[in-house]
C-alpha cells in the first residue's frame, strides 16, 4: 500500500481510452461490438489524482489509506456505455490505484469520473468529433488537439494507431472535485502519454481503427 493520504494530490488526470485499438491488443478483455456506443467514441478508462512535481519519485499517488469501500453497486449504470470494461473488473482497479486517494466516496469518485468526461464543450459526449468522422481512416493532429483547447497528451502505437487522450483538470479546493480543464503539464506533455511527439518530432497524424480491424502496417 502507498504512503500517500486522501485529498493530497494538485490535479486530476482524465484518461480516454480507443476500445477498437485496444480490442485488437487484448481481444480477451474486450468489451465492445460494432453496434454500441464505446465502437465510435473515447471510452473512460479512469480519473487519476496526480502532482505537479514528482513527489516521493512519484507523479501520481496510488492506493491511499481510504474509510471508504468498492461494492460494484457503486458503479453508475452509464458506465455500461461510457466504461463497459468497469464492469469487467476495470473499476474495482481504478478505485484501488486511484479512486482511493481522491478522498472522494467510490460512488461520488465514478460519478465525477463520468460527468468530467461528459463535460467536453462541442464534442459528442466526450469524443471530438474529428476523431468519430475519420474510423477507418486517420486524423491529424492539429485538428486533434484544436477541439481540446488545452493542451492534453496523445497516445499511440509504434505503428501510429490513436490509443489514448489524456486531459489534465483542476482539483476544487472546496470539495476534491473536479473543476475546469487546465493544460496538460510538462511530465504529462514530455512523457509515454505523449508519446506522438518525441525528442521534439511529432507525429502529424494518427490512424483511428474501425473496431475489429487489427491490421496495424505502419
Amino acid at each position: 500500500m502507498g504512503s500517500e493520504s486522501e485529498f493530497d494530490f494538485d490535479f486530476y488526470l482524465l484518461a480516454q481510452s480507443w476500445a477498437a485499438s485496444f480490442c485488437c491488443k487484448k481481444p480477451q478483455l474486450c468489451a465492445s461490438v460494432p453496434e454500441v456506443w464505446s465502437s465510435s467514441h473515447l471510452c473512460l478508462h479512469g480519473l487519476w489524482p496526480a502532482y505537479f512535481k514528482n513527489k516521493n519519485n512519484k507523479q501520481w499517488p496510488s492506493e491511499c489509506p481510504t474509510q471508504h469501500a468498492f461494492k460494484k453497486t457503486v458503479i453508475p449504470p452509464l458506465a455500461l456505455s461510457y466504461a463497459p470494461n468497469y464492469h469487467g473488473g476495470l473499476a474495482k482497479h481504478e478505485w484501488k490505484q486511484h479512486g482511493t486517494c481522491s478522498g472522494l466516496p467510490a460512488d461520488a469518485y465514478f460519478k465525477e469520473a463520468l460527468r468530467t468526461m461528459l463535460s467536453f464543450p462541442r464534442m459528442d459526449r466526450g469524443t471530438p468529433k474529428v476523431i468519430m468522422a475519420s474510423i477507418g481512416g486517420e486524423v491529424d493532429l492539429q485538428d486533434l488537439r484544436k477541439a481540446y483547447h488545452k493542451q492534453v497528451g496523445i497516445k499511440a502505437t509504434k505503428e501510429g494507431v490513436l490509443e489514448e487522450i489524456t486531459s489534465c483538470w483542476e482539483k476544487r479546493r472546496d470539495n476534491g472535485k473536479v473543476g475546469q480543464q487546465i493544460d496538460c503539464p510538462a511530465f504529462v506533455m514530455k512523457g509515454f502519454r505523449n508519446n506522438v511527439c518525441r525528442k521534439g518530432k511529432c507525429r502529424k497524424t494518427v490512424k483511428v481503427t474501425k473496431l475489429g480491424e487489427c491490421d496495424f502496417r505502419p
